[in-house]
């Protein structure tokens, strides 16, 4: 009769036990999946914004950056915003050139199409403002839908990768 109280408390205990070290388990595994992805996102950023920053000249700056950009991301990232900007930081009071808007102390221009990317990268060359004509910014964001697994993420709904680089 011992025995069988012995092998019932050994159930029991994997039971108390067992719950918690799955439990930690799951946490382990989607952090990695966090981490994770969050790299692929930022690598995937920082190809871009290279690239992008080197297209000036060029007739297909945005496909050609987007291309970039997909190619580095896997599968399971497929559905990653894509934002392609060109940024010129203002000191003060600046004027943006054509095609750029303000927003807080910069000069922002969203490229969504080909020519109109093209056009942002070259606009404003011919000034005579360093900041204007040498303080580009080609700048690439990426926005994924996190889809979690369990609860340990409640408050994470996307994972955003941010990368500038000169325009050269």
């Amino acid at each position: 009769m011992q025995r069988k109280r012995q092998q019932g408390m050994v159930a029991v205990e994997f039971a108390a036990v067992g719950v918690v070290f799955f439990t930690i388990l799951l946490g382990a595994f989607e952090a990695g999946l966090v981490m994770g992805n969050r790299e692929y996102l930022e690598n995937a950023a920082m190809q871009g914004a290279k690239v992008l920053a080197s297209k000036r000249g060029y007739t297909n700056p945005w496909s050609t950056t987007r291309t970039a950009i997909q190619n580095k991301l896997p599968g399971s990232l497929a559905s990653t915003v894509i934002t392609l900007d060109i940024v010129i930081p203002c000191v003060g009071s600046c004027s943006c050139p054509s095609g750029y808007s303000a927003s807080n102390n910069l000069c922002v221009s969203t490229c969504t199409s080909d020519s109109a990317c093209a056009t942002v990268l070259s606009a404003g060359l011919d000034t005579d403002n360093p900041v204007i004509k040498d303080g580009r910014m080609a700048r690439v964001t990426l926005v994924y839908a996190y889809s979690r697994i369990s609860s340990y993420f409640s408050n994470l709904t996307s994972l955003n990768a941010v990368i500038s680089e000169p325009v050269q």
